[in-house]
C-alpha cells in the first residue's frame, strides 16, 4: 500500500495501511478490517492503528489522548480522507486493467 505523511503535534508521521495496523484495528475494535464503515469511530480508529503502527518511535498517544488532540489537529480527517480516496482510486477495476494492458 502506498504511504503518504500527515504533520500532528509537530511531528511528520506516516500514515500507511498495513497487516499490522489491520489487525490492531480488528482487536480494538472486534470487527473485521472489511467491516469498516464510515462512522466517526471506524475512521477514528483505523487512523490511530495506522498511526501507532507505522510510528513506533514518535507516536506514543493512548487512543483517549489522540482523539483529544484531534480537535487541535483537525486536518488529520482531511488529509486521511484525501488518503483514502486516493487509496480506492488506485485499487479500481478500470486501472487494474489498464495495468494488466500496458503489461502485454
Amino acid at each position: 500500500m502506498k504511504e503518504t505523511t500527515i504533520k500532528f503535534n509537530g511531528t511528520t508521521l506516516i500514515l500507511k495501511q498495513s497487516m499490522r495496523s489491520l489487525m490492531l484495528f480488528e482487536r480494538m475494535t472486534g470487527k473485521f478490517a472489511t467491516d469498516v464503515n464510515q462512522s466517526i469511530s471506524d475512521l477514528t480508529t483505523l487512523i490511530y492503528c495506522m498511526l501507532i503502527s507505522n510510528n513506533k518511535e514518535t507516536f506514543n498517544y493512548t487512543y483517549d489522548e489522540f482523539i483529544d488532540l484531534l480537535d487541535e489537529n483537525q486536518h488529520i480527517m482531511t488529509d486521511f480522507s484525501t488518503y483514502l480516496v486516493e487509496q480506492a482510486n488506485e485499487s479500481t477495476p478500470e486501472q487494474t486493467n489498464k495495468k494488466k494492458v500496458a503489461k502485454k
